[in-house]
């Protein structure tokens, strides 16, 4: 097998269905992160016992199983998907988002650093006549492995971060709106 497939999602209004559109096409995805109530809503229950979702573990503990599980998938030649914009978790590094500092989550660069795997960005959408696509930009650019590893994550997380800036600025009215909320919540940057 292959070194498999981070797909980077964003939160967007039916970032969800990227799932669903792309088990209806036959292939297997994995999620990182917490997706129970999703499955059931997308009747993908045969994508249970694969996903990491148990409820007496705690976010924490779920999301370090789910990186492990992540691993084993891509080394198999899996496709697994993240979301860097994710509110949740504990880790990341702050960037500009006009004016304001956004946490964006290492998780899928770590992985990727580790895997070899591909990262491809991806934006899900809904037109006004209720039509989902699901737009695939091109693949982040690998950093060469003579880089110190935290150096190869950011300069990952800096690749995402510049597609993540130009979604907002193209697809605001896709965007999540709790994390709209949360946004103009943060406090402006010195100088801004």
């Amino acid at each position: 097998m292959g070194r498999g497939i981070i797909l980077l999602n964003t939160h967007t209004t039916v970032a969800q269905l990227s799932a669903l559109v792309l088990a209806r096409r036959g292939l297997r995805l994995e999620t990182v992160g917490d997706n129970r109530m999703k499955l059931d809503l997308m009747s993908l229950d045969d994508r249970r016992e694969s996903t990491i979702t148990d409820p007496d573990l705690s976010y924490q503990q779920m999301f370090l199983a789910q990186l492990q599980h992540a691993k084993r998938e891509l080394a198999g030649g899996g496709i697994v998907q993240f979301a860097a914009d994710g509110l949740c978790g504990t880790g990341g590094m702050g960037m500009d988002l006009f004016g304001r500092q956004r946490v964006v989550r290492t998780g899928f660069a770590e992985v990727a650093d580790v895997t070899g795997a591909a990262v491809v960005p991806l934006l899900v959408s809904m037109t006004p006549g209720g039509l989902v696509t699901l737009r695939f930009f091109p693949v982040l650019t690998k950093p060469e492995q003579s880089e110190p590893r935290p150096r190869r994550v950011r300069m990952l997380l800096e690749q995402y971060f510049e597609r993540y800036r130009s979604v907002w600025q193209q697809s605001l009215g896709d965007l999540n709106w709790n994390h709209l909320r949360k946004f103009l919540a943060m406090p402006r940057q010195a100088g801004d």
